[in-house]
């Protein structure tokens, strides 16, 4: 909503240029709301949240969109992965 009267809904412009205006403030430089729905997916799915639950939060109606949200840092995968069969470890 906006902060003046009359309250509505904020447009996708005025998002934009909020996150836009408050990252360069920060320090952060130009850093997009679309960088933050990638940064949001990646966190939640650090800390456990499976792709139906990310995929709630951003509104996404498919699980693949969520999955090109949801990236997974490779230093976890190593963690997680097993050694090839045959392979010297």
């Amino acid at each position: 909503m906006t902060s003046q009267p009359p309250a509505r809904a904020m447009g996708v412009s005025a998002i934009r240029e909020a996150v836009v205006r408050i990252t360069r403030r920060a320090g952060l430089g130009r850093v997009s709301a679309h960088r933050l729905r990638h940064t949001l997916a990646s966190e939640m799915l650090a800390g456990g949240a499976d792709l139906p639950a990310i995929g709630q939060v951003l509104g996404h109606r498919m699980l693949e969109t969520t999955a090109v949200y949801a990236k997974c840092d490779r230093e976890t995968l190593r963690q997680l992965a097993r050694p090839w069969p045959g392979a010297a470890v």
